[in-house]
């Protein structure tokens, strides 16, 4: 390992541990989930045990195996939960040296910690390669998310984290990496106060409208493709209680120009010649509704530049990177004709 990146862990792990942590002496709270107790408690260090030399090498595999994840409080108390996990992912699941994962968690675990046993499933995002440039992609990934929920709260929280991997074969076969949880589905449906339906073949008028221009004109912004309304490929549709309409969340942005991961591929659907070559997926019906959901994009200009400038992971190239290719979306906004052109 270079110097540079062991004073980069070493920092990293500085910082991380002097982050509180919830203890036992904690107020039970039955109305949190995990994934809200992480958040709220800022714990930001786990350690997941598992076989991975079977998880990974078989990971085309759909069966759980047993795990144990492990927190660490403030006052160095050890909360051990036996959980399974399994990965996950389509496209990430063979492409992937460690692929994304499900975590299961026990809901007799969740009912000692005094947490709300009902959403006890949660998605990890992992670096998906061993190189360099794993980490970076994984933090432009996450910040995206980040980008979303600023938008609108039709969208999936998520929660970084330090994860320490150690294999159960061989103790010594560990190792320390960044990683993200992503809020449960049926979690981020029951916040926003409705349930989670599948509707194959939903069209863009039985779809809330504010919520489908926004979920248009945001992967249009970061330049993703790589979703689909009627075949729900990386959506998710939310039915309200009341209203006829369902609303649209997005997620998986990893195929994305912001995220530019290694595996990226063109797009033969829409003849795309460059990877930052943005198309809209789906259109507006008329130019009020254009001028409407641009609207809601133009003040979150110096949003989405502060937060990049102020993440303290992600290395000076993946800033520059992420900041000019929003700036290529921001600066032709106001343009009635380039909209126009693009949207109608």
């Amino acid at each position: 390992m270079r110097k540079s990146q062991k004073i980069k862990i070493y920092i990293l792990g500085i910082t991380l541990l002097v982050i509180p942590l919830f203890t036992q002496a904690s107020p039970v709270d039955t109305n949190l989930t995990i994934f809200q107790k992480l958040v709220q408690d800022s714990i930001v260090h786990i350690t997941l045990e598992a076989d991975f030399d079977s998880l990974f090498n078989y990971k085309k595999l759909t069966a759980e195996q047993k795990a144990t994840l492990t927190l660490v409080t403030s006052d160095s108390t050890t909360h051990q939960l036996s959980i399974k996990v399994k990965t996950r992912g389509v496209y990430r699941r063979r492409y992937c040296d460690v692929p994304p994962l499900r975590l299961n968690f026990s809901k007799e675990d969740l009912d000692t910690l005094g947490l709300n046993n009902d959403f006890d499933k949660l998605k990890l995002v992992t670096h998906c390669m061993e190189n360099e440039t794993a980490e970076q992609v994984l933090l432009r990934e996450y910040w995206t998310y980040k980008l979303h929920n600023s938008l609108t709260p039709n969208s999936f929280k998520v929660h970084l984290i330090k994860i320490t991997y150690i294999n159960s074969r061989n103790k010594r076969d560990k190792s320390e990496k960044l990683a993200f949880l992503i809020e449960n589905n049926d979690e981020m449906a029951n916040r926003i106060g409705g349930k989670l339906v599948d509707r194959w073949g939903t069209k863009p008028s039985q779809v809330k409208e504010s919520a489908l221009h926004n979920s248009m004109l945001f992967n249009y912004m970061i330049g993703n493709l790589d979703w689909n309304l009627a075949r729900q490929r990386n959506i998710k549709l939310v039915e309200l209680p009341n209203e006829e309409k369902l609303v649209i969340v997005p997620y998986d942005f990893d195929m994305s120009a912001l995220v530019f991961p290694s595996y990226a591929r063109l797009n033969p659907d829409f003849k795309q010649r460059k990877f930052t070559d943005r198309f809209c997926v789906g259109r507006f019906e008329s130019k009020e509704a254009i001028k409407q959901t641009t609207a809601k994009f133009e003040p979150l200009k110096s949003v989405y530049f502060k937060n990049i400038n102020q993440c303290p992971y992600l290395d000076y190239k993946s800033k520059l990177q992420m900041k000019l290719f929003l700036k290529s979306f921001f600066q032709p906004l106001t343009k009635e004709k380039t909209w126009k052109k693009r949207f109608l």
